[in-house]
């Protein structure tokens, strides 16, 4: 996949100045850098959550799936927010088994704590296949048992 370079100014100071890249299939890319940096905006520019100064396509080469740094839950069971991004129901009763939400399965989804919501918004995300995924501090919310689970 390849991803145009771009900037993103707010009130005329650059804040994310891209060079451009060639991403390879199969490859885990990573983006670090300070609080304040820029990571987030260019996630949220290629996920098409907002505008790069460049107007056209950014991106060549297949589809993108998102899930920002804060996640929604909707006013429904978290088994149903998890089918909002597929139907497929074998897929996401092992995902939910993978990422331990089973015995969360009725539970309101918009009750449960950070942690759970942030798997359950990954579960909700792996119900498609991407050529290009991006995790906004995905276990930012979770505790390290979680987190070393989600490896």
């Amino acid at each position: 996949m390849k991803i145009a370079s771009f900037t993103k100014t707010y009130e005329k100071r650059v804040v994310l100045d891209f060079p451009g890249i060639e991403l390879q299939p199969g490859k885990i890319y990573a983006i670090i850098g300070a609080n304040g940096s820029g990571k987030s905006t260019f996630a949220k520019i290629l996920a098409g959550v907002l505008p790069a100064d460049k107007k056209g396509k950014l991106t060549e080469g297949g589809t993108i799936g998102y899930m920002p740094q804060k996640n929604y839950a909707f006013r429904m069971s978290t088994y149903k927010n998890i089918l909002l991004n597929g139907k497929e129901h074998k897929l996401a009763n092992k995902l939910m088994d993978d990422l331990q939400l089973s015995h969360l399965s009725s539970k309101r989804a918009d009750k449960l704590s950070g942690g759970e919501t942030a798997r359950m918004a990954l579960a909700r995300l792996m119900m498609r296949a991407y050529d290009l995924v991006l995790l906004d501090e995905p276990t930012a919310a979770m505790d390290m048992e979680t987190t070393l689970l989600s490896e």
